[in-house]
């Protein structure tokens, strides 16, 4: 969801901004490691530029209805070599840092973890190589390929005796459930789609998607990435995590479970 920019997100970035500044320091392999880890579990926040259209929909009774759509755009810098990269901020205050207010968008973000990125990414611009992290200060620049890799790293594995509560969510936010229809209906590629609540022991929430599909392993990794980016405007910058509906795990939890889309 876009948010004025006096909001305060309520994200801690601050290990990751100083292992950023460590590894340009020492570029050692334990310091690249830690910074992918923490950039796998960190929550950005991202300027955009929101466009709302009317459209006109039908709905299952025929009926045609007009609605209000939202898009997003994302902000785009150009490097020295005139690549393009997505600006991405660790905090509201990095963003601040811009000497030019003009060059970014005013008041409009939103919080997007790794895999919404990935998502964003893959639907994007098609000339960018990758994004940039806090462009301003440390100016971290990730590749593309990286990004897909850390994105795909999102898909839960529970570990042995972990201890987890999962749950289902009591209610939906508005427009949900009729949006995730209308796109997975579009992308044709999901059987069926269950969300629910994760907790793990010391850590944050974070939604989990269980996904029916037929895909592969590679295309399966797309399709994590285009629910992200339907689900993210939805549900304030939440941490995303993805399990295959054939993980045993997966049939366990959603076993007698109504899913949120079905095709």
């Amino acid at each position: 969801m876009a948010e004025e920019n006096k909001q305060q997100f309520k994200i801690d970035n601050d290990e990751l901004v100083a292992t950023i500044k460590e590894l340009k320091e020492n570029r050692s392999d334990e310091n690249f490691a830690k910074v992918s880890r923490l950039i796998q579990t960190a929550n950005f926040v991202c300027p955009v530029e929101v466009a709302e259209n009317t459209e006109a929909v039908e709905k299952e009774d025929g009926k045609v209805a007009l609605e209000n759509k939202r898009s997003f755009k994302f902000h785009v810098l150009r490097n020295s070599d005139g690549k393009k990269y997505m600006a991405v901020f660790t905090s509201p205050e990095e963003i601040s840092k811009a000497n030019n207010k003009d060059i970014l968008p005013p008041n409009n973000y939103i919080v997007l973890n790794i895999v919404a990125l990935m998502g964003a990414f893959k639907n994007g611009d098609t000339e960018l190589s990758g994004m940039v992290i806090d462009p301003f200060s440390n100016n971290f620049a990730v590749p593309g390929n990286i990004i897909a890799r850390l994105a795909d790293s999102e898909v839960y594995t529970p570990k042995p005796n972990e201890q987890v509560k999962v749950t289902v969510p009591t209610r939906y936010p508005d427009g949900f459930i009729e949006t995730m229809r209308e796109k997975l209906d579009e992308n044709g590629k999901v059987n069926q789609l269950f969300l629910f609540i994760l907790e793990r022991q010391n850590q944050a929430k974070s939604l989990l998607f269980i996904v029916d599909d037929d895909l592969g392993i590679d295309d399966r990794r797309e399709l994590y990435g285009t629910i992200s980016q339907i689900a993210s405007p939805f549900v304030q910058g939440m941490h995303l995590m993805f399990v295959p509906y054939t993980d045993n795990f997966a049939r366990t939890v959603s076993e007698n479970k109504l899913p949120c889309y079905r095709k």
